[in-house]
């Protein structure tokens, strides 16, 4: 596959990227909702979802971080892959890989409950959720409002979920 200006690009499929984020999301919201009702001892209104790490099944919860990247890598890939290459695309592929790190970055380093973060650990992962859920909701933004999926023919179906999807995650 080559992009406008020459330059060779991974043949990827947006379905296959696609099948990443879906199936990853899934995992995702699965283990995150059996939490409320495995660790009951966290309330979900008020104890960050990063609380659930330090409970009995703190390994699910942890295992969700580095899903959750795998989801935004996918994104990413399936941005930068399958669209035609713009500084919006290019802008939203960069907060999307900077979000994948954040929260790998806050999947090694578990938060300090009941908070404000009094150890390194509980600092770094502060910093990981600060460099996941602002560049994020940016990525996800600066990809809707390109709309260069709503011009895409392999991306039309799906384009007004996704578009939701990004005003809410704002």
């Amino acid at each position: 596959m080559t992009t406008h200006n020459g330059k060779r690009r991974i043949g990827i499929s947006s379905r296959a990227t696609g099948v990443i984020v879906v199936v990853a999301a899934m995992y995702w919201w699965a283990v995150f909702l059996s939490m409320h009702v495995l660790e009951p001892e966290f309330s979900p209104i008020g104890a960050p979802g990063s609380a659930y790490v330090l409970g009995p099944y703190g390994t699910w919860m942890t295992s969700t971080y580095f899903v959750l990247a795998a989801a935004l890598l996918g994104a990413r890939l399936g941005i930068t892959t399958n669209l035609a290459v713009t500084l919006l695309t290019r802008l939203a592929g960069l907060a999307f890989l900077t979000a994948a790190a954040g929260v790998v970055l806050a999947g090694i380093f578990p938060m300090d409950f009941p908070p404000p973060p009094r150890t390194l650990s509980g600092r770094l992962h502060a910093l990981g959720g600060v460099l996941t859920f602002v560049p994020w909701a940016i990525g996800t933004s600066l990809y809707s409002l390109s709309m260069r999926m709503r011009r895409d023919q392999r991306w039309v179906r799906c384009s007004g979920t996704l578009f939701a999807i990004a005003v809410l995650s704002i």
